[in-house]
């Protein structure tokens, strides 16, 4: 079982989020799991956060927002039915006054207040394309005053009036809803990186002036913040952290993008012990020192024998679901019938902006620790690719497969060529953007180190019309 978040409330117990087993409270002597069936909207929790005022604890999960009131012990649900943008959301913050701000994995980020039960939501969102041919997912700008991406992977709250937000384009500062936005080095490189290169039709998005100018930052794919009283630390995915001036938006410290284990560089979260020491937790790297914040007042800790857990969502009964299924069954009665999804969807449908999709599980398989990932095509079907004119054609590897060796795992990485189609009697039945299983499958692990075996690639999701 892996874990995606850990937090603690403010009754000492301490909240696991997994990411197929919901959520795992510890209360100081004891473990239990809540689950679909016991408070949970989905199986997936990608965040939890705490209200300082209140306690209450806001768990983003695969199926929509669940939130758990300690002192009225209840749960309450929030989905797109209740005003979400989407269910899946990466990143959630409290401010200071219980303002509840959410970052969706696409769909930009959302903002509702606990005065109002949290019902009525305030959206921001980007395009979701910068130019008229619809090629461009992102702007060609270094900064600019608006939202540069819908695909976010991080927010922080600084104080009532400032939130931070981390996306695949850059760092957004948001104060009382204006935003304002820098982006990495690479950014250039990746307009470059265009199919057909840069749109000749592009324009400007604003003309206005910036000053001061914001630094640019070392990378532009931003997965971890922690802002204090004056400054913001910045997590990257291969480029370790910075230091920003949170005024001024310019770099004044950087640490890890040197470390010798690459897996050091990439940042997931930064975590703050109460002696005000801050640490950072990468992705294979371990948890390492990298400055000082403030010290900070702990909850308290659950001692043995101490903390109750948290009372479970109660079933509906018998009278509750006939009461539903007669609603439903009424489409034209006078009352409003309540939204309900039926199951969580993870297939592939042209709106899940190239994030996730029913083979997600095959894009990581690179790094899969066990051979856990089986992919075989049907008889009678086969591969084949052509390069995109912005890609650089690879050498062949000791077995025989296009790629190189990845400096994460030690196995044998295909270097993506633009599109792969799959036939069926000489017939194209489905595109693909890369990648072709060629020979015998071996062990993920075994990788391309194992003479005479093919290595597995990581397999794509079929483009179902998209370029």
């Amino acid at each position: 079982m892996n874990c995606y978040a850990v937090a603690e409330d403010l009754q000492g117990r301490i909240w696991v989020g997994t990411d197929n087993k919901g959520v795992a409270v510890w209360n100081g002597e004891s473990w239990k799991t809540y689950d679909q069936l016991s408070g949970l909207l989905g199986e997936r929790v990608f965040a939890i956060s705490v209200s300082p005022v209140s306690g209450l604890v806001a768990l983003a999960t695969s199926g929509g927002l669940s939130l758990y009131d300690p002192v009225g012990k209840t749960w309450k649900s929030i989905t797109r039915a209740e005003g979400l943008l989407e269910d899946q959301i990466e990143a959630l913050a409290f401010t200071p006054k219980e303002d509840l701000h959410v970052a969706y994995q696409c769909g930009g980020v959302s903002c509702a207040s606990r005065k109002d039960g949290y019902r009525n939501w305030r959206h921001s969102q980007a395009r979701w394309y910068w130019d008229r041919g619809q090629r461009m997912r992102q702007p060609a700008e270094r900064c600019g005053t608006f939202l540069p991406s819908n695909l976010c992977n991080a927010i922080a709250v600084q104080d009532e009036r400032t939130v931070w937000i981390g996306t695949n384009a850059g760092l957004v500062r948001g104060t009382n809803g204006k935003y304002l936005f820098t982006r990495g080095k690479d950014f250039q490189e990746k307009n470059k990186g265009l199919f057909g290169g840069m749109p000749k039709d592009y324009r400007p998005v604003e003309s206005m002036v910036i000053d001061p100018v914001p630094d640019l930052l070392p990378e532009d794919y931003v997965t971890a913040l922690f802002p204090s009283s004056e400054w913001v630390w910045v997590g990257f995915r291969q480029q370790g952290a910075v230091l920003l001036d949170d005024r001024t938006m310019k770099v004044k410290k950087r640490v890890l993008h040197t470390h010798p284990n690459v897996r050091a560089r990439w940042v997931r979260a930064f975590v703050a012990l109460p002696d005000g020491r801050l640490f950072a937790a990468t992705n294979g790297g371990g948890l390492l020192p990298v400055g000082t914040v403030g010290k900070k007042r702990s909850a308290r800790t659950a001692v043995a024998g101490g903390k109750e857990h948290p009372e479970p969502m109660p079933y509906a009964d018998g009278n509750e679901c006939r009461r539903l299924e007669q609603q439903f069954r009424q489409p034209d009665s006078s009352v409003p019938a309540p939204v309900a999804y039926f199951h969580e969807d993870w297939s592939t449908q042209r709106d899940w902006c190239e994030r996730y999709g029913i083979n997600y599980a095959m894009l990581c398989a690179m790094n899969a620790p066990i051979s856990n990932v089986r992919y075989l095509f049907t008889w009678g079907f086969s591969a084949g690719g052509w390069m995109g004119p912005h890609r650089k054609k690879m050498t062949i590897c000791g077995t025989g497969c296009t790629g190189s060796t990845s400096r994460i795992t030690g196995m044998c990485c295909f270097a993506p060529p633009a599109v792969y189609e799959r036939r069926r009697n000489g017939t194209t039945m489905e595109r693909f953007i890369p990648i072709p299983l060629t020979g015998r499958m071996c062990g993920l692990s075994s990788g391309c180190r194992k003479e005479g075996i093919w290595c597995p690639c990581i397999f794509t999701i079929p483009t179902a019309g998209r370029s």
